[in-house]
Parts: C-alpha cells; structure tokens; sequence
C-alpha cells in the first residue's frame, strides 16, 4: 500500500540567489541546444519517505510530497554546484513511469 501526502509546506524553500541560479542554468541548457524542444513541465518533489509493516504483515509506504518544476531541477539537482545547493532549496523531483499491461497482453 502506498499512501503519496501532497502538501505546499513540502515545496522547495526559495531563495534569490539560487532562484537566479535556477534562470542562468535554464538560459544556459536552453541556449545549448535550439533545436531541443525545453519544456518546463510540473514534478512533484520527494520531502520524506517512511515505510512501516502493517499489523497484518504487509508492507506500506508513504511519499510526503510538494509540487517543483523541471526548470527548477535542472537549476539544483543537476547543476553542476548542486553539492553547495542546502537540502530545503533542492527540487529532489520525483520520477514517475507508467507501464500498461493491455488485456490483449501486450505492455506499453
């Protein structure tokens, strides 16, 4: 079982100096590559993870969650200075893939 909780207080804190960070790295990647088509798509960013066993013995999981942009991910987690980056100012984005098993038994 797993229970995801999506609260703001577990967005990304902010602060200016960084947020212009964030600007510069975009204004950067997105200068890279013009043909590249950047889309600065909503993620939900990853607070807190606790995982517990249920008194019947099954295993649950819950993902405290805000909500963070991709720009702001390629501007803290992947920038190059991501180590000097405090925790609170991380986008910590949380991948999402969808795998569907089709009832002719094929996946997509």
């Amino acid at each position: 079982k797993v229970q995801v909780v999506l609260q703001h207080k577990h967005c990304r804190t902010r602060r200016p100096d960084i947020e212009q960070g964030i600007k510069d790295e975009w204004e950067r990647l997105t200068g890279v590559e013009k043909r590249m088509w950047w889309y600065d798509g909503t993620l939900l960013r990853l607070a807190s993870c606790q995982r517990w066993m249920d008194t019947d013995g099954s295993q649950e999981v819950k993902l405290e969650c805000g909500v963070t942009r991709y720009r702001s991910f390629l501007g803290t987690n992947m920038a190059p200075w991501s180590n000097k980056i405090p925790q609170e100012h991380l986008s910590n984005a949380l991948g999402c893939s969808v795998l569907v098993h089709t009832s002719d038994a094929r996946l997509m």
